[in-house]
Parts: C-alpha cells; sequence; structure tokens
C-alpha cells in the first residue's frame, strides 16, 4: 500500500497538467479579424442554448424596457393634482416621473428601479413626505447610456 502512494501522486499530477491544455480553449473567444472589425457590430461567439435563455429586451414607447420596480405616489381620480404631483417630484428629487392613467384613477410613479434594494432607498426618501405610497413591480425604461 505504501509504495502505491508515489504513483498515485504522479497520475494525480499528470492528470491535473492535462486538464489544464483541455479546458484552456473554452471560455470567450474574442475574435481578432479584420472582417469583425466594423463599427457599430458586435459579433457574440456562444452556446446555442445559451442563445436561446437570454430574453431580448421589450421596447416600449420610451426605447427599451425590463423588469424593475416604481414608486407609485398617487392613486386618485384628480387629474389635476396628479400632474400637480408628479411635476413637484420630479423637480424636487430629479427623478423621473409617470402619470398612468387606469380607469377612474390618475396614478403617479416615480423612476426606473431595477432592482427591489435600489427603489427601496428612494421609497424611504419619499415616505418622509408622502402617504400611502407603494413599491410596484413592473417594466421599467433602461437607463440612458453615456
Amino acid at each position: 500500500m505504501i509504495q502505491l502512494m508515489p504513483y498515485k501522486f504522479a497520475f494525480i499530477f499528470i492528470s491535473v497538467f492535462f486538464a489544464s491544455f483541455t479546458t484552456k480553449g473554452q471560455g470567450i473567444k474574442i475574435c481578432d479579424d479584420l472582417q469583425f472589425q466594423k463599427a457599430g457590430v458586435v459579433h457574440i461567439i456562444a452556446d446555442t442554448q445559451l442563445v436561446h435563455d437570454i430574453k431580448p429586451a421589450q421596447v416600449g414607447d420610451d426605447g427599451p424596457q425590463m423588469n424593475g420596480y416604481r414608486i407609485q405616489v398617487y392613486g386618485e381620480t384628480d387629474r389635476d393634482a396628479a400632474q400637480r404631483m408628479k411635476d413637484a417630484i420630479a423637480m424636487i428629487y430629479g427623478v423621473r416621473t409617470y402619470m398612468i392613467y387606469e380607469s377612474p384613477y390618475f396614478k403617479v410613479r416615480v423612476g426606473d428601479f431595477r432592482s427591489r434594494m435600489e427603489a427601496q432607498q428612494m421609497f424611504h426618501t419619499l415616505k418622509q413626505k408622502y402617504t400611502g405610497i407603494l413599491l410596484v413591480p413592473g417594466l421599467v425604461n433602461l437607463p440612458d447610456l453615456k
């Protein structure tokens, strides 16, 4: 049993050595070919299953959208009051605000938050001034690229 120990270590060493060569080609491939160096073109080399698993972004009136959260601060029938609140929040907090009409209510929603945690920071800020606010899941606009 003791004489087999050096052979086990040699076998493990050789296995790890050859395994490092077989996995070297796997991963992300970056194309350096001149045919792929065109402005505005992105080529992704990936497994076909991965391509089927990725859902494309939905495109709304304001551009591409994704699932996220907004904060509803108003939900009443008075359109003028909803518009005043929408404008005031946009000016004071510097965030995008939206007025939605779902008969018979005008709803004012704030922000385009990608995660619940991101939305809760603004939620607590708004909760100090407004009552009856809600965290609402739904489609949000993607942030502008700079």
